[in-house]
């Protein structure tokens, strides 16, 4: 598996290091890297690659996952990528929380995204020097437009959101968000919002051609200026884009994934 979730993407690390091999393979220090995708082709190996990188990264930490997919298909698919989840989880620094477990028997959305909120809070509380945190620390939440589906209200969403921001700023956390964006058009109020206060973004969509068989799907980098209540805005020089004219292919197979240039997918199968 790649060192890097996606090829020259890296996130300035928790010691505030400017050179490139003081930067991180994923975000920290409560920097939001939001991923978009679509049906046709999902980022799930994005998700369980960060996992996996967080563990081969540090000997120490804990991530947190928010998930409908139960840990038995987490750790089926992390020994795939090379690593057994098992340990982790038995010492509870790996942790997986269902939304599904907070849903009441009344849709009372407001209070099913508080009891999730709660429940994150506990295992990611903030510390006195959230840049001196002296242990590391990964959010996941697997595509949080569930969370949509869930509520009737952007609002209360978008408020949850926001609360998620302020608990891993003030812990040091980094956060992957997944989001499934099922529509081209205007994008709805909670994926606005995200696109507004994420540090980082990483598109991730089917071919315009059409599927293939020896690519599974594109992607794109982008370094966005985060400024609604995502902390301080970031000037990252070391960071390295891929436009979209620019993208990546990418091909998931039983082994994992590799990233390569358009037109030179033989090279790697």
């Amino acid at each position: 598996m790649s060192t890097t979730l996606v090829p020259s993407l890296t996130f300035p690390s928790q010691s505030g290091g400017t050179s490139n091999s003081s930067r991180s393979a994923l975000p920290t220090g409560g920097q939001l890297l939001l991923i978009t995708d679509d049906l046709v082709s999902p980022s799930d190996f994005l998700l369980h690659g960060a996992v996996n990188m967080f563990f081969k990264e540090h000997k120490t930490g804990r991530v947190v996952v928010v998930s409908s997919l139960d840990e038995a298909h987490w750790k089926a698919v992390s020994q795939k990528l090379g690593l057994s989840l098992a340990p982790h989880s038995a010492s509870g620094a790996f942790e997986l929380l269902d939304p599904s477990r907070f849903l009441g028997s009344s849709p009372d959305t407001q209070g099913t995204l508080r009891r999730l909120y709660d429940e994150i809070h506990q295992r990611i509380p903030p510390t006195a020097d959230a840049s001196r945190s002296s242990t590391p620390q990964l959010l996941v939440i697997d595509d949080i437009s569930v969370l949509e589906w869930i509520s009737t209200e952007p609002t209360t969403v978008i408020r949850f959101i926001r609360a998620i921001r302020h608990i891993t700023t003030s812990s040091g956390t980094g956060v992957v968000i997944r989001y499934h964006s099922t529509s081209s058009t205007k994008p709805p109020p909670a994926l606005q919002h995200l696109m507004e206060t994420c540090h980082y973004h990483v598109s991730v969509k089917s071919l315009t051609s059409g599927r293939s068989g020896a690519v599974s799907g594109e992607a794109s980098a982008h370094s966005l200026k985060a400024s609604i209540n995502a902390g301080p805005v970031l000037e990252d020089k070391g960071f390295v884009s891929r436009p979209t004219a620019e993208a990546l292919h990418y091909r998931v197979d039983a082994s994992g994934f590799k990233f390569f240039d358009r037109g030179t997918a033989g090279g790697v199968i």
